[in-house]
């Protein structure tokens, strides 16, 4: 299998982000990389295992939107979580952790 090798300079411009936020993340560990000399790349096995952990899909419900005699109200599982939102109806909210 052919995996293909990013520089982080090339990563950062798939990830919308500069290339010393992704030099960080190496050094933090939190991205895995090769070195290959003095170079460092980053393969596609690598990219993708990275953002699974950020869990891209974590803290997302999926539920509605209604109008309560308390007023706006997300329900889920016959949860009533108060909102403020301009939605209604089939929603999925983020919570962040």
């Amino acid at each position: 299998m052919k995996d293909a090798l990013y520089t982080p300079e090339e990563l950062g411009e798939i990830l919308k982000i500069s290339k010393y936020t992704v030099y960080e993340m190496i050094k933090r560990g939190d991205l895995e990389a090769h070195r290959i000399g003095r170079s460092l790349r980053i393969s596609e096995q690598q990219l993708d295992r990275f953002l699974k952990k950020q869990g891209s899909g974590r803290n997302v419900l999926s539920g509605t939107v209604k109008d309560t005699d308390n007023g706006k109200a997300f329900l889920i599982n016959g949860l009533e979580i108060l909102v403020s939102t301009p939605l209604a109806g089939d929603v999925q909210i983020h919570i962040p952790p």
